[in-house]
């Protein structure tokens, strides 16, 4: 199958020739820039879209169809932050909080292969 990526940034503008430098940069950016856009980014594609947030605790990844996201730290399994995108609120479990190593190499895992998601972390849908 032949995947087309587009990464959405924050403010909604179209970045081309994603790479692993490209997330860095963008994961790099002070939680604060993250939330003078949407709140979010996405990796859209032909298969399930990659949302990505920015906070002040972590870096949250979750697949949209599904709402999956990494088993990060259980310890913090009763703990819920609360993130705007768009405008309304959106409950976020502190448990899938990774750092940005941790998230960089979840994405680029999950764009090299056709997005499949690494087996190396318990993945769990947060709504449940």
């Amino acid at each position: 199958m032949d995947i087309n990526y587009r990464y959405i940034d924050t403010l909604g503008n179209l970045v081309k020739n994603l790479s692993r430098d490209i997330i860095d940069k963008e994961l790099s950016k002070d939680y604060k820039e993250w939330l003078k856009g949407s709140g979010d980014s996405c990796i859209e594609s032909n298969i399930p879209e990659l949302i990505i947030v920015k906070l002040l605790d972590g870096i949250f990844i979750m697949v949209m169809d599904d709402y999956t996201s990494p088993l990060i730290n259980d310890e913090f399994r009763d703990i819920q932050l609360e993130h705007y995108i768009g405008g309304e609120p959106f409950i976020i479990p502190k448990k899938c909080l990774c750092d940005k190593e941790t998230a960089i190499d979840i994405i680029t895992y999950y764009i090299k292969n056709s997005g499949k998601l690494p087996i190396s972390y318990n993945w769990i849908n947060i709504t449940e």
